[in-house]
């Protein structure tokens, strides 16, 4: 088994409240909480954003599959619903939307490569999450 590691560290910044800034490769992404839960609404919360993610990826990869096809995927659309227990999501029910001009022939395909896309497979398979504390120096 090789393990890689990522070159791009993903960084969150406070911005105000409960929202922040999450740089990724030199873009950046803002979360946020609801009002209710003591923040503005601004942005996603950063579990809407992982249900982002896995939708992200599997039509990413589904669509892949429908150009190497040369299957007209311009209607394609992925949902993802969490559903919820206590303080965590405790699973995710994902429908594809595919257009009709997909035949259904390619349809147990699209089932597996939705299986298996990156997302879906770091989700089904618990990564290792390590925390360390740095202590910043205060420049005087």
């Amino acid at each position: 088994m090789v393990i890689r590691t990522s070159r791009h560290a993903v960084v969150a910044t406070p911005v105000e409240g409960l929202s922040f800034t999450v740089s990724v490769r030199g873009h950046t992404v803002s979360t946020d909480q609801p009002a209710h839960a003591g923040g503005m609404d601004i942005a996603p919360t950063p579990l809407e954003l992982l249900s982002a993610s896995l939708a992200g990826c599997i039509a990413l990869y589904v669509r892949k599959h429908c150009i190497a096809k040369q299957l007209d995927s311009a209607d394609l659309a992925v949902e993802v619903k969490p559903l919820w227990r206590e303080d965590r999501i405790a699973r995710f029910d994902v429908v594809l939307h595919l257009p009709d001009t997909i035949p259904a022939s390619e349809y147990d395909a699209i089932a597996r490569i939705a299986r298996t896309c990156p997302v879906h497979n770091t989700l089904t398979h618990s990564p290792e999450i390590t925390v360390q504390l740095e202590q910043l120096s205060s420049v005087s």
